[in-house]
């Protein structure tokens, strides 16, 4: 899925995305994470009741599917599990990646 975006060892390169949006975690880690993606379902119009997949960073043996609102109420759980966390929906038009160096980053894949 990372794949959707222009990938770099494993990494997705934000700065070769032009519809990127970023921040970085000033505050505190899930307090930032939570409002950085409340900003961008705001001003991107998002479904809150679109389902979205949820994965890890490391081996993936299974994904999270659930909607972008359940998504949020979980949000702070789901972040404690991982080092990196990428949502997206099924079709990976965009997505969201939060590390836990306090990077927070959106965007869409391009056409």
């Amino acid at each position: 899925t990372v794949a959707a975006y222009e990938a770099l060892e494993r990494e997705i390169d934000w700065k070769r995305l032009p519809t990127a949006k970023g921040a970085e975690v000033v505050t505190d880690y899930f307090h930032d994470a939570l409002a950085f993606t409340e900003s961008v379902l705001v001003s991107e119009g998002f479904d809150r009741e679109r389902e979205v997949v949820v994965l890890d960073d490391g081996t993936i043996d299974s994904a999270l599917r659930m909607s972008l609102s359940t998504f949020l109420v979980c949000m702070s759980d789901i972040l404690h599990r991982f080092q990196h966390t990428y949502v997206m929906p099924a079709d990976a038009s965009w997505g969201f990646v939060y590390t836990m160096e306090g990077q927070l980053n959106f965007g869409y894949a391009p056409s």
